[in-house]
């Protein structure tokens, strides 16, 4: 094999030049969005890297972090980030436990984030009303059934029954 020339290694010196600033582009946009999920969430980032970083103090392999529309992370913040899930703007839920979606790389976000978030506790809490409502409804019908059956009983059976 043959030694490589002065300006294969000027191209390689110049990829390496422009990997590192691409990958500073990308750590400090990362760094902001991861920074303002945990806001809207009230809690503190402590570190992120990318997937996979298997040496201390190493931010791990850019390639990693991507994964069809989602960006992937690893870290660790002061409080549990398991519900850390919002609407996006399409009406999907979006689970941001680690990743969020590689659009926000390029797009403004933090209004979706917000919105997401507020959109997403709504909905929880119109199911939470559902529920107890359908419960409610429930424990109605059932009490008018049994107001039912015991108007239809005379004193002596209601007497007999302790009602």
């Amino acid at each position: 094999m043959k030694p490589l020339t002065k300006s294969q290694e000027n191209k390689i010196l110049s990829l390496f030049s422009l990997q590192g600033e691409v990958q500073g582009l990308v750590i400090d946009r990362v760094d902001y969005i991861i920074g303002k999920i945990a806001e809207v969430f009230k809690s503190e980032v402590e570190w992120w890297s990318y997937p996979n970083s298997t040496k201390e103090n190493s931010m791990g392999n850019l390639n990693d972090a991507y994964n069809d529309d989602c960006f992937q992370f690893e870290g660790s913040f002061n409080k549990d980030i398991k519900d850390w899930v919002i609407i996006l703007d399409e009406g999907e839920e979006c689970d941001l436990n680690c990743s969020f979606p590689i659009r926000w790389l390029y797009e403004n976000f933090e209004e979706e984030l917000i919105n997401g978030k507020k959109e997403l506790e709504q909905k929880l809490a119109k199911q939470k009303k559902d529920k107890v409502k359908k419960t409610l409804l429930k424990h109605s019908a059932k009490k008018k059934l049994l107001e039912s059956a015991k108007s239809k009983l005379t004193e002596e059976e209601r007497k007999a029954l302790g009602l």
